[in-house]
């Protein structure tokens, strides 16, 4: 009789214990879940968090930028309406002077152009638009792009040609791809000896 109550009460012990183990385990797993829950709303919350400042920095930025393009855009204005003026006077000079004059200001009113829809595209991309067209004509802007590297060539003694097929239209604002072309054959004039010649050459994809 004396064992078997020895017995009886080791078990009951033992079924205490087990359920004092699955309870803890069970609470163990809820605390583990819990956890989880909190860190991944901490990271929502943090996430969220990092795009308010992000917006609240493009909001300054955006601002800051719309001042800068407000008091460059005025006398570009000026600037770009003058050289329209020139050019129609230059058609009134004679031959040899309006040929001498009109080239360098087309030049100068496509570079001050430029800048005006350089300006217009990074106040539109600092407020979260879209910067400029979003399809630019390739051949175009490779003859812009030597027109505008032009001057440093002569300077450096190097031809710059423009040759290839057609490549029409391209899928990328004309900004981008304007100012990729005048970097790469700007670095291709600074990568060429005296009396060389960079070809630029466009084309289509087979």
């Amino acid at each position: 009789a004396g064992l078997k109550a020895l017995f009886t009460g080791n078990l009951a012990r033992l079924s205490a214990t087990s359920r004092a183990f699955l309870e803890k385990r069970a609470l163990a797993k809820q605390l583990e879940a819990r956890n989880h829950e909190l860190s991944e709303s901490l990271a929502k919350l943090a996430a969220l968090q990092d795009e308010l400042v992000r917006a609240q920095h493009l909001a300054s930025l955006g601002t800051m930028v719309a001042g800068v393009a407000h008091e460059i855009n005025n006398p570009l204005s000026y600037v770009i309406q003058s050289m329209h003026t020139a050019l129609e006077r230059a058609k009134d000079a004679p031959r040899e002077v309006a040929a001498r004059i009109a080239r360098p200001l087309q030049r100068a009113l496509e570079g001050a152009e430029r800048i005006g829809t350089i300006v217009s595209d990074l106040r539109g991309g600092a407020q979260g638009g879209v910067q400029g067209d979003a399809v630019a004509d390739a051949d175009t802007e490779a003859a812009l792009a030597i027109r505008m590297v032009e001057a440093h060539a002569q300077a450096a003694g190097v031809t710059l040609e423009q040759g290839g097929d057609a490549a029409g239209q391209a899928a990328i604002p004309k900004t981008q791809l304007g100012q990729l072309l005048v970097n790469l054959v700007r670095n291709a004039v600074d990568a060429s000896q005296t009396g060389s010649t960079v070809r630029v050459e466009t084309g289509r994809d087979a």
